[in-house]
């Protein structure tokens, strides 16, 4: 069995734990003094300026500002002009539909013209044989006398066997013409209207105001609203007029 080896205990020479002694106390020193150095250029960071990229100064901002400012009335400028342009150009446009439907009005009344006159031409000898049935049918209302007593019974049947063939033909005669637009124009009891009527007599009277019309000569006729014949009346005037 081997012996047990006994390591014999070192004692460093006292001259050199001096010498590392020092050694520790100057490397301490060096982290100390760079420690110091570092806190004081902490310190010092509020001394130094800040640069133009990073916090702009109160004139430049407002340097800025203001050509933003220039920059936005310009816009808005352009804009102003832009609508006040628009707005001329529409007035003009309006100006120009105006005139353009101004126009067309114009056209589509002389075409209206053209076309009653066309129509009156037509229409006329209709209404012109609508009166005269009406007249007859007037007549026919005051049956004449006969003569003879024993036909005044046969006479008067036959009568008024004609009086009623009349009354349906004015009457399909009538429905004729207002399904072709041909109305009466309303004159009896109405005010004197020239576009209407013709004043053929006047009369002073206390039973109805000047200018109204108290009795119809002959009836006047209107197509679609224009006038196609003009009524013939009389009419009432003031006493001492």
């Amino acid at each position: 069995m081997c012996d047990s080896i006994t390591t014999p205990e070192i004692h460093p020479d006292e001259g050199v734990l001096k010498k590392a002694d020092s050694g520790d106390q100057e490397w301490q020193k060096t982290i100390r003094e760079n420690l110091d150095l570092w806190l004081n250029e902490v310190t010092n960071l509020e001394d130094i300026e800040p640069a133009d990229d990073e916090l702009p100064d109160l004139e430049s901002f407002f340097s800025q500002l203001c050509i933003l400012s220039a920059e936005f009335r310009k816009a808005s400028r352009r804009s102003h002009d832009t609508f006040v342009q628009m707005g001329e150009t529409l007035a003009e446009f309006d100006g120009a539909l105006k005139r353009i439907s101004a126009k067309l009005s114009e056209f589509e009344k002389e075409k209206q013209a053209e076309d009653i006159l066309s129509k009156k031409r037509i229409y006329l000898p209709l209404v012109e044989m609508f009166q005269r049935f009406k007249r007859i049918q007037e007549r026919l209302n005051r049956p004449p006398r006969s003569r003879f007593l024993f036909l005044a019974t046969s006479w008067q049947k036959a009568w008024k066997e004609l009086r009623e063939g009349f009354d349906i033909l004015c009457a399909h005669f009538e429905a004729l013409l207002g399904s072709e637009g041909i109305t009466p124009v309303e004159a009896l009891g109405k005010a004197f209207d020239s576009t209407l009527m013709t004043a053929v007599e006047a009369e002073e009277t206390d039973s109805a105001p000047p200018g109204t019309v108290i009795e119809e000569f002959s009836t006047g006729f209107l197509y679609k609203g224009y006038p196609l014949k003009l009524a013939k009346v009389k009419v009432a005037k003031g006493k001492g007029v």
